[in-house]
């Protein structure tokens, strides 16, 4: 079960390191919502920085979900509970 734990901390870190560094200079909001399947293979993750954090994790949420809807429709992601809100900060 720790490799599953360990992909899915090396994904998120990923998305968040990779959008703080092009984050825009007014941005104040920055939130993650990541998905796994159920066999800890793959992982959904999707990140955004935004003034107002409900917008920003609003906006995360939507990606995420069409990343996950768009791998399970061309039957590259298993069964999963959803995606679910991994990070959020103010600056």
């Amino acid at each position: 079960m720790k490799p599953v734990y360990s992909l899915m901390a090396a994904a998120i870190l990923a998305v968040a390191m990779s959008s703080q560094a092009t984050a825009p200079a007014n941005a104040k909001a920055y939130c993650v919502y990541a998905a796994e399947d159920t066999s800890g293979h793959r992982v959904a993750a999707a990140g955004t920085h935004r003034k107002k954090m409900g917008t920003a994790c609003d906006r995360a949420r939507r990606q995420c979900n069409r990343k996950l809807k768009r791998e399970q429709r061309r039957k590259e992601f298993g069964r999963t509970h959803g995606c679910l809100r991994i990070a959020a900060e103010h600056r």
